[in-house]
């Protein structure tokens, strides 16, 4: 992930620990937008940065709905899972 993308997510993360939902959704698009260039470093990259930023609770909150996502669509591999 590059420097811009780094700083990005962490402006959202912070956004998004005060309760900012289009931050969080923001997230979620900046994730599903590195898995769909097929930058799976980048998305491991972001959930770490997110677990450790964000903590635990944003962290399992946009897993979850990234799991949804994958269910709901069947997005294969799905990117969410353990």
């Amino acid at each position: 992930m590059d420097e811009d993308n780094r700083r990005s997510l962490h402006h959202l993360i912070m956004r998004a620990l005060d309760k900012d939902a289009q931050a969080t959704a923001a997230i979620e698009e900046m994730i599903v937008g590195f898995d769909r260039s097929g930058s799976a470093d980048d998305v491991a990259q972001s959930l770490q940065m997110i677990l450790t930023v964000g903590g635990d609770e944003l962290h399992k909150s946009i897993v979850t709905r990234l799991q949804e996502n994958d269910h709901r669509g069947r997005h294969w591999p799905m990117i969410a899972q353990p």
